[in-house]
């Protein structure tokens, strides 16, 4: 992943990062500078080439990891039963070469 800009002429919303759908509802994992997960310079700086984006999901925690190095955690009262992604929203400008799952657990 590797954040690109921000297609606004003045001050746009940077907003990108993880999702995960849990029947109706969408749980988002912010890395932009709306209610990041982590702090905004350190995603920034880190995303400026392409990096890794990882997310490992366990017992009720969500780990947020940038090229192997663990970048924030949160945990979640809710249990996974629907699907995971990357969203953008904004005026983020991302690209990313590829999205895989590794390992689902249940």
């Amino acid at each position: 992943m590797k954040h690109l800009g921000v297609d606004a002429f003045q001050n746009g919303t940077i907003s990108f990062g993880m999702m995960l759908k849990n029947g109706d509802a969408d749980h988002t994992f912010a890395l932009g500078d709306i209610d990041p997960l982590v702090p905004w310079s350190d995603t920034y700086n880190a995303l400026l080439n392409f990096a890794v984006v990882s997310v490992k999901i366990q017992k009720g925690t969500v780990t947020l990891l940038i090229n192997g190095k663990r970048v924030a955690q949160k945990s979640i009262d809710f249990p996974i039963k629907g699907s995971l992604g990357l969203f953008a929203g904004g005026d983020s400008i991302v690209e990313a070469r590829s999205f895989r799952v590794d390992k689902v657990m249940s």
